[in-house]
């Protein structure tokens, strides 16, 4: 990041690139030095050092996990960079989001002798319909991580709209739907992001907020035409920032009747 540290009232919304972690990882790997290699690494992992939030626990995570993660293919990691820059050969984070695929268990053993069994009812809130078969396991998506770099934003003067990496994380989301299936999405997201997945479709995991800490989170219903809001209240003076854990149906189902159309023969 070479640009000065005089701080900068109003953020200046760059072009940017999205560049995966394994792809740089994997750019390692072509350097045919190995002293030029170590410099190549020296600088990635010092630019993932460098990446502040103002959250530790995500800090820690793109500092010291996202890589050994990545490379173990836990998960993913998209880095969101400055377009100009990288052009240059620069790496100048702006942003970045964390993908897994998970398993979303709609069926438990103790709910079993309910009237209404548990997987029928969280498939019937998920999806707004009601279903007959007792599905275990549904497969889905997690946003495990998402966040803009403030250090950036504050020495420098650029940065990007955290609505726009939210959208940029969906977008892959969809993809990956489309591709290889998954039905449901979750998001693991603090209270500062939790209006934009809100306003994207996302609802809260039912009694979330007894999981999550002190904090209280409430969907407002929204009157027509007009966005959901979320009140979250916590105590202003304390420095804890609660976790949320929210979820939406990536795809609706193609069929939503009780019966599905005959095979073809």
């Amino acid at each position: 990041m070479g640009a000065s540290s005089e701080p900068h009232e109003e953020p200046r919304y760059v072009d940017y690139a999205i560049v995966p972690l394994f792809h740089l990882m994997q750019s390692l790997g072509n350097i045919p030095s190995l002293e030029e290699r170590k410099i190549a690494r020296t600088y990635f992992e010092g630019q993932l050092l460098g990446f502040e939030c103002g959250v530790e626990d995500v800090n820690d995570f793109i500092h010291h996990q996202a890589w050994p993660l990545e490379w173990l293919r836990v998960c993913t990691t998209q880095l969101f960079v400055d377009e100009s820059a990288y052009l240059r050969g620069e790496l100048d984070i702006l942003g970045f989001v964390t993908l897994m695929p998970t398993v979303a268990v709609v069926d438990l053993d103790e709910f079993a002798d309910m009237p209404q069994s548990y997987s029928e009812k969280i498939r019937t809130w998920l999806d707004d319909f009601e279903v007959d078969e007792r599905v275990v396991e549904m497969p889905a998506y997690e946003i495990l991580q998402v966040a803009t770099n403030e250090r950036l934003e504050r020495e420098c003067g650029i940065s990007m709209k955290r609505e726009v990496l939210v959208r940029e994380a969906e977008r892959l989301l969809n993809k990956a739907s489309d591709t290889v299936g998954g039905r449901f999405a979750f998001a693991d997201v603090y209270d500062d992001m939790l209006q934009i997945f809100i306003d994207l479709g996302y609802r809260l995991v039912p009694d979330d907020e007894d999981k999550k800490g002190d904090a209280h989170a409430e969907v407002v219903e929204p009157e027509e035409g007009s966005s959901a809001v979320v009140e979250v209240e916590g105590g202003a003076e304390d420095s804890h920032r609660s976790r949320y854990l929210l979820v939406r149906s990536i795809s609706e189902p193609l069929y939503q009747n009780d019966a599905e159309p005959d095979a073809v023969a």
